[in-house]
């Protein structure tokens, strides 16, 4: 900056300075007797004083987020809405300023396949099952009945494969109309699924990558998976199994889950490992069908792969307000957690147990690789504690309905994605068993799919 010269500066007549300085104090005071907070007055000592405040709240959130590591933030509100925000990125830098919109950045990489939304803008009521649905004859070797007197384990089973859809920082369960407001997540199923999602929405609008398309729009999300550089790995497989194992079948069979309920699997808040069971928990093997080991991401390297099991609770309460805000106490897990037991008294009616499925094709270790959640809240807790999934239902319900009577409360084994032998939704001739016509399995066997870090966008 250039000094200007003595010569040229503008000093004020002697006698003039008291006038000068009354002029000045004048402007101020109407400057801020336009100013007010909750319709009072904002005094000169009042404005230094929020200005103190100001400063010192900004300098101590920055030392917050600091010391909170990488991918932290904190996120101002001023009542609904969401006024600014600290975040500091995967290399330790830190970034002030507006919420982020997410879903623009992360355009690239979501699953925009044309196949997946043929019938986004159709109603459940007006949904072409006929389109979704083929008739197949099955192979008796497998789809048969399982009702073996003495049998343990599941008597009736019926699983769906989903591809990847998208991925952003929504949750319309826990943070419902808040965009950018939870941890960030990788969704299934739906392929409108934000922010803004209600019950109607999930089951009437959007495409899905989910067999059977748009018969099952249900939106399934879990937290992103991170490695140790900060890139975002999406699983190759993931598979949802719909089952009457652990909790014997209550007088009138299993429920159907209903359209528009909410559920969440695990705990995002956990401090310390979770309870391990074969179908909930982590493991390294050549395959995510076998049982898991660990509670927490184990270090784990090629030619195996990355396995997650979560499963959901069962029982409950018969209450399905859509408008309700979520607390998690209208479905529980039975007795013996994740795998079975008895339901309580007040949450008698019975789901099929749900347990999603996922594999991580790998081409190096999995040491310190982490999810979302496990650094959310300024938590910095070891990789796969806060292992979660969220659940929004969205079976169209002549299909859910013809599955639960077909494949479960008949203790058949459907296999993948067959509807049972019961209800036939789409008429296809003699002999014939309606199937959900597959999903595209995108992934599957293409070795690692990563989002790099640098593409990764600050919540």
């Amino acid at each position: 900056m250039t000094a200007i010269p003595p010569s040229t500066r503008r000093t004020p007549p002697k006698g003039d300075t008291a006038s000068l300085a009354a002029t000045a104090k004048r402007r101020v005071d109407s400057t801020l007797g336009r100013l007010s907070f909750r319709g009072k007055k904002i005094t000169p000592s009042g404005a230094l004083i929020g200005l103190v405040v100001f400063v010192t709240i900004s300098l101590a959130v920055v030392v917050l987020v600091r010391a909170a590591g990488p991918r932290t933030r904190i996120v101002f509100q001023l009542g609904g809405s969401r006024a600014g925000q600290v975040n500091q990125l995967a290399d330790g830098s830190i970034k002030f300023g507006a919420p982020a919109t997410s879903t623009t950045n992360f355009a690239a990489y979501n699953n925009t396949n044309p196949i997946y939304s043929k019938h986004a803008t159709t109603s459940a009521a007006d949904m072409p099952l006929d389109q979704l649905i083929s008739g197949v004859k099955p192979d008796p070797t497998y789809f048969k009945s399982e009702a073996t007197p003495g049998r343990d384990g599941d008597k009736g089973e019926f699983r769906t494969v989903c591809d990847f859809s998208h991925i952003n920082y929504d949750d319309p369960i826990l943070y419902p109309g808040q965009t950018d407001a939870a941890h960030l997540h990788v969704f299934y199923g739906n392929t409108d699924t934000n922010a803004s999602s209600t019950a109607s929405s999930i089951l009437n609008s959007g495409g899905s990558t989910c067999d059977g398309f748009e018969a099952n729009r249900t939106a399934y999300w879990f937290p992103a998976m991170f490695d140790a550089s900060g890139n975002v790995h999406i699983p190759n497989n993931m598979i949802a199994y719909y089952k009457t194992e652990g909790v014997p079948m209550p007088a009138g069979g299993y429920t159907p889950i209903p359209s528009g309920l909410k559920m969440i699997a695990g705990n995002a808040n956990a401090t310390s490992p979770q309870a391990v069971g074969y179908n909930n928990g982590w493991g390294c093997s050549s395959s995510m069908f076998n049982n898991p080991t660990i509670g927490v991401i184990p270090e784990c390297a090629p030619p195996n792969k990355l396995t997650l099991k979560v499963a959901y609770p069962r029982c409950w309460d018969g209450v399905n307000d859509p408008n309700e805000a979520y607390t998690g106490k209208h479905v529980v897990y039975a007795s013996a957690g994740t795998i079975g037991g008895t339901c309580p008294a007040d949450h008698a009616k019975v789901f099929p147990t749900l347990s999603v499925l996922f594999e991580f094709e790998l081409n190096a270790s999995t040491k310190g690789w982490y999810l979302a959640s496990d650094r959310h809240h300024g938590n910095n807790l070891p990789g796969g504690t806060t292992s979660h999934g969220d659940w929004f239902g969205g079976w169209n319900p002549k299909v859910m309905k013809s599955w639960t009577d077909g494949c479960l409360n008949t203790q058949w084994n459907c296999q993948t994605s067959l509807l049972g032998n019961v209800n036939t939704v789409v008429p296809l001739g003699a002999g014939l068993i309606d199937h959900l016509n597959y999903t595209t399995n995108i992934y599957n066997g293409k070795g690692p799919q990563i989002i790099p870090a640098s593409a990764v966008p600050s919540p």
